[in-house]
């Protein structure tokens, strides 16, 4: 797997620095968690997510994941290429670099 890029600003200025799961969760499911996530929200206007530690956090691809991953082309595009992955994620989500 490539060498994925973790130093955003956001990741540096967290005390402690996880994501909200585990990472060996998140390599293997996190397409899985995202789908729920929407099915979440359009279907159950749900908001809000309960990690497997009890933590709350927002559904929001943009405003969580992004908030932290904020490198795209270092972060999600390097796993995809790799993978060969073709995610639709950005047919409906704006990549917040081109947002401005």
């Amino acid at each position: 797997p490539p060498d994925l890029k973790l130093d955003t600003p956001a990741i540096e200025r967290l005390k402690e620095k996880r994501c909200i799961e585990s990472t060996t969760y998140m390599r293997a499911s996190h397409m899985k968690l995202l789908a729920a996530w929407r099915d979440d929200v359009v279907r159950e206007g749900k908001r809000t997510y309960t990690a497997a530690d009890g933590r709350i956090h927002q559904i929001s691809l943009t405003g969580t994941c992004l908030n932290c991953h904020s490198n795209k082309d270092k972060f999600c595009d390097r796993c995809h290429d790799y993978s060969g992955a073709k995610p639709a994620c950005w047919s409906c989500h704006i990549i917040p670099e081109e947002v401005r």
